[in-house]
């Protein structure tokens, strides 16, 4: 079984500006600039048969590529929070990809998470000591934060493996977007 997702990578200068917003939060885990990125669908553990199917309709998918733009911040869990993150500027092409991602997902059998999709890039997960006055500061802090406008001409399927210092993710495969996609189709028909 391979623990695996479909995300967008986030450039390395995006996901350098957001390491700026880490702050002394006791029980907050920052994600590393490495880890950062954006989550279409989390497929959780999948066996590499279906990987393979899901690769397949990813293959598929012909979308635009996107520009981007982060803008605020917020924290999942409600009264509890159990994580914090950078929020998107509302974006009709990227819930248009998000939607195929997840027709390519049923498509191909897969069971996957399936929530309701709010776009977001995950900073840190919390500790359930988090000290809330410590996360309200941080949320009143980064309320005006705005990333520069970034473009994404690819999505990635991703495994997810546990090491000695958290998570490592590693993508297997990576999908165009844009005129990218369409020539990558192209290629495939000759």
């Amino acid at each position: 079984m391979i623990r695996s997702f479909v995300a967008l990578p986030l450039p390395p200068r995006i996901a350098a500006d957001l390491e700026g917003l880490r702050a002394p939060i006791p029980e907050a885990r920052w994600v590393p600039a490495r880890n950062l990125h954006l989550t279409l669908a989390f497929l959780g553990d999948q066996h590499p048969h279906a990987l393979e199917d899901a690769d397949a309709a990813f293959s598929a998918i012909r979308a635009p590529a996107l520009e981007l733009r982060l803008e605020g911040a917020g924290a999942f869990g409600g009264d509890k929070p159990t994580a914090i993150y950078a929020a998107l500027t509302e974006n009709p092409e990227l819930r248009r990809l998000q939607a195929k991602v997840e027709r390519a997902l049923r498509q191909a059998g897969l069971k996957f998470e399936s929530r309701n999709f709010t776009p977001h890039v995950t900073l840190a997960w919390l500790g359930r000591k988090a000290p809330r006055h410590r996360l309200i500061s941080w949320l009143e802090g980064c309320a005006l934060y705005r990333s520069q406008p970034f473009a994404v001409e690819e999505f990635a399927l991703y495994r997810s493996e546990m090491g000695t210092g958290g998570s490592v993710y590693e993508a297997m495969r990576e999908y165009p977007l844009g005129e990218n996609a369409l020539a990558a189709g192209d290629a495939e028909e000759n």
